[in-house]
């Protein structure tokens, strides 16, 4: 049973149909299994399958793949198969918004948030992030500013993940829609201050104020202003 193993860290971008066709071989070959063990690699493979078609910009696909797997289990209970639910609304949120289905891509990322935010899975916390980042960038195409409790939600998120980089990119999308004295609230209330020097720093200068910060900091908050 190394089908959907082998399929699940697809390199470069031309990697991803050979990650298809061997999520598709372990579908085919164990797709009906009903041994929980091979249950949970079959819902692997269905999520790497959709991760795939998207990175191939087939979003249709994409989007009937992740709901396959929250059709198949969704409902199960299995704790070993909460990762693959969570990977796969991301995936679903991902292709709606692909597909200028805004509304729907928000009301999904909002379900991933409902059940995930508050977890201390390393795993599903990743997702709340990816869910956060999905939503800033629909919420940007609609011209419609950040909710603060999308806001602080990720302040809170953020000192949990192993890679922060997307969530704190979301984040400065997220801060042109406050002013640089709320947003710089936000980040000193939040356990995420330390992670966010440039950031407060850019925040400071906006607010007319002149920090003292290590020339390396201080590049970084120049290149966020601009």
């Amino acid at each position: 049973m190394t089908h959907a193993v082998k399929g699940a860290v697809p390199g470069e971008s031309s990697e991803w149909d050979e990650a298809l066709a061997v999520c598709d071989e372990t579908l085919r070959r164990f797709g009906d299994s009903q041994v929980p063990e091979i249950i949970e690699q079959v819902a692997t493979a269905l999520v790497i399958k959709g991760t795939a078609l998207g990175e191939l910009h087939r979003e249709e696909e994409a989007l009937a793949t992740s709901e396959e797997v929250l059709r198949r289990f969704d409902d199960s209970g299995a704790p070993a198969l909460i990762g693959q639910v969570a990977r796969a609304f991301v995936i679903k949120g991902a292709a709606l918004g692909e597909l200028n289905r805004a509304d729907e891509a928000l009301a999904v990322c909002d379900e991933v948030l409902r059940r995930f935010a508050d977890s201390e899975v390393p795993l599903l916390l990743q997702q709340a992030a990816i869910a956060l980042v999905i939503k800033s960038a629909v919420l940007v195409n609609l011209g419609r500013p950040a909710q603060p409790r999308d806001i602080e939600a990720l302040l809170a998120i953020l000192p949990k993940l192993d890679r922060p980089t997307s969530a704190i990119c979301a984040l400065l999308t997220f801060s042109i829609d406050h002013s640089p004295t709320r947003m710089h609230e936000w980040i000193q209330e939040s356990p995420a201050a330390e992670l966010l020097g440039p950031l407060t720093t850019a925040l400071e200068r906006d607010m007319g104020l002149d920090p003292r910060v290590p020339e390396e900091v201080s590049e970084v908050a120049e290149d966020i202003r601009r």
